[in-house]
């Protein structure tokens, strides 16, 4: 687990876990604005190097995306062993949990969604 607090973000809630990170639901304390803070799983030596690199990688891609369903790329930053990206806070849980709790969504949405 991280600290409560990172460069300008407050920690308030872990998201979501997935292959090369943690997403938390962080405050920037200076703007006052609700964002997901993505923060990559420790390691060390060259498997770390890897990880940044897949890291920076996809921080770039994700910056030079425009589209309703990526979300935007605010920050990112190494500081020490910890490397993480901001994005904007998608609103309403995950996809996973959607399925979850109200199963398989209607084809028409399930297109929507992936276009």
């Amino acid at each position: 687990m991280i600290s409560t607090k990172l460069a300008h973000y407050k920690v308030t809630a872990a998201l979501g876990e997935g292959g090369m990170g943690v997403v938390y639901e962080a405050e920037h304390s200076v703007l006052r604005r609700r964002v997901a803070l993505k923060m990559v799983l420790a390691g060390g030596g060259r498997g770390r190097e890897r990880l940044l690199q897949r890291f920076e990688i996809e921080a770039r891609a994700m910056a030079r995306l425009r589209h309703p369903n990526v979300l935007r790329i605010l920050d990112v930053s190494v500081e020490g062993q910890r490397a993480f990206m901001v994005t904007d806070l998608a609103p309403g849980g995950t996809l996973a949990g959607r399925i979850q709790d109200e199963g398989r969504l209607p084809v028409e949405e399930a297109v929507g969604l992936s276009a």
